[in-house]
């Protein structure tokens, strides 16, 4: 007993007569149900040639062992003079490219032969069309396809469409590799506005074909500890300007930052940078009276108070109690701030 189907189009062949051949013997025929299968009761346990043959077919044969329970045999008949179509496996596999192959015989028709794939048994995209005459051999087929998924897998099945009909193969799979995004850290600029600071990092992001986000880790080390809002990058594969705006207290100001981007599949991380200074003092400063005095410098972080001289347009500087020590015994006039608990106090 079995299935008898169209080998083009995997169809079973309902109530068919079918002639049924053992060992160059006729049994006689018999009529396959409406899904397509057939039986052959009374088979004595021997070794048999059986050969199926159905009006408009090719016959095809089987040698079969009988035993003592059933046995299964199907058949998959191809239609006379059409061509045949057997699907192979995929080769050269990228993140967005592959060669689908196959082998197809026109016998003594022209036929043409290409691809259809996606990602389900109902395709939906065809590559191109490769012709392969009007022989009666097989002959090989490869077709490149492009403009894939990352990491996706793919159906995908030979079509020959020939003079008299059109051949299906079979069903085949195959999985594209997966990507990373390739990232960069640019540059950063930082303000300050009284003592607060606003910073705009920068840095860019290569989708590179599948769908990525990014955002920013910063902080005052490398451990960073703070992170921007994502943002969706796309899917292309050409460079993406990244950018993201921080603020926060002055005395809160990042040192380092460094872009973060993630797909579906990995995450790349790129190097770290600096972040300027939020005082960015001029080469001089100077007093109400119009004191121009030497440039401030040897800025540095404060250990455990912040010190901050403002002068008169209000621009801060930081530097600790040694500095304003020194001031204090010159012409320069200023005012004087230290900043504790979270306020800042006028201290001279």
């Amino acid at each position: 007993y079995g299935t008898i189907s169209d080998i083009c189009s995997g169809a079973p062949l309902a109530n068919r007569t079918v002639s049924v051949s053992v060992d160059g013997g006729h049994p006689g025929t018999i009529t396959t149900n409406i899904s397509g299968q057939y039986n052959i009761p009374n088979v004595p346990t021997v070794t048999y040639d059986i050969t199926i043959t159905v009006s408009g077919y090719e016959p095809k044969g089987r040698r079969i062992k009988v035993g003592l329970s059933n046995v299964r045999v199907d058949f998959a008949l191809k239609r006379i003079n059409w061509p045949s179509a057997a699907t192979s496996a995929a080769q050269s596999i990228t993140s967005n490219s592959a060669t689908l192959t196959g082998t197809a015989n026109p016998y003594g028709y022209a036929t043409n032969c290409r691809f259809e794939y996606g990602l389900s048994t109902s395709y939906g995209t065809y590559s191109g069309i490769q012709s392969i005459g009007s022989g009666s051999s097989d002959v090989n087929v490869s077709i490149p396809i492009a403009g894939l998924a990352p990491g996706a897998t793919y159906h995908f099945r030979l079509i020959a469409n020939g003079t008299i009909g059109t051949c299906y193969g079979s069903d085949r799979t195959f999985t594209t590799s997966t990507v990373s995004p390739t990232v960069s850290t640019g540059n950063a600029s930082v303000t300050n506005s009284g003592f607060n600071f606003s910073a705009t990092l920068n840095g860019t992001v290569n989708p590179n074909g599948a769908p990525t986000w990014y955002y920013f880790q910063y902080g005052q080390t490398t451990a960073y500890g703070s992170v921007s809002d994502t943002v969706y990058a796309g899917a292309g594969t050409s460079l993406v300007a990244a950018s993201a705006s921080v603020n926060g207290d002055i005395l809160d100001t990042p040192d380092h930052f460094r872009i973060v981007a993630y797909n579906n599949f990995t995450t790349s991380y790129g190097d770290d940078a600096k972040i300027p200074d939020a005082f960015e003092p001029n080469n001089e400063w100077q007093d109400a009276a119009g004191y121009s005095g030497d440039m401030i410098n040897n800025f540095h972080e404060p250990e455990d108070i912040d010190w901050f001289m403002v002068d008169v347009a209000g621009t801060a500087y930081e530097h600790e109690l040694s500095f304003y020590e020194a001031g204090a015994n010159s012409d320069i006039s200023f005012n004087a701030y230290v900043y504790e608990d979270g306020q800042l106090n006028l201290i001279g």
